[in-house]
């Protein structure tokens, strides 16, 4: 049986192994990657991901490309082989993609978009942390308070 003692010194040194420095080097984000969890907390609203649609995140050395469909529902399938207008939004609505290049700073990952579903996107920029085969991305936007953005949990594929 684990003392109390231990229990308490092992939790309490946990948040200085998990928040340890930022890697250095751009190649360990490399490989590919899907979307685990989310979380969004705003100034009227926040909401919790936990069960997240399909998605997929490509890191190379010096690119990226991310595909992914936001909340709980799946994408709606089209009911005949010629889509209806209708159907035609609805689809373009149900997901995200862009791919380009990125830039890694410290503990600041910037994406440069060279293609994207939206063109008015012009990239984001995230704080993040990588832990063994789990990534940590947050965004906050210039405008929100402390605690305020969205957290993403992104696992590494095998």
């Amino acid at each position: 049986m684990v003392s109390p003692r231990a229990l308490l010194l092992t939790l309490g040194l946990m948040p200085l192994v998990l928040t340890g420095p930022a890697p250095s080097a751009k190649g360990s984000l490399a490989g590919a990657w899907k979307i685990a969890h989310a979380a969004y907390s705003g100034p009227d609203t926040s909401w919790v991901l936990t069960d997240p649609q399909a998605s997929l995140v490509i890191f190379t050395e010096h690119h990226y490309s991310m595909m992914y469909v936001p909340g709980q529902t799946p994408r709606a399938l089209f009911r005949e082989s010629t889509p209806t207008d209708a159907e035609k939004i609805a689809a373009y609505d149900s997901f995200i993609a862009n791919s380009g290049t990125y830039v890694v700073t410290d503990s600041t990952l910037t994406t440069r978009p060279i293609v994207a579903k939206n063109p008015s996107f012009t990239g984001l920029s995230f704080v993040f942390r990588l832990w063994g085969d789990s990534l940590w991305l947050t965004f906050r936007s210039p405008s929100s308070v402390a605690g305020q953005g969205l957290r993403t949990t992104l696992v590494r594929l095998k």
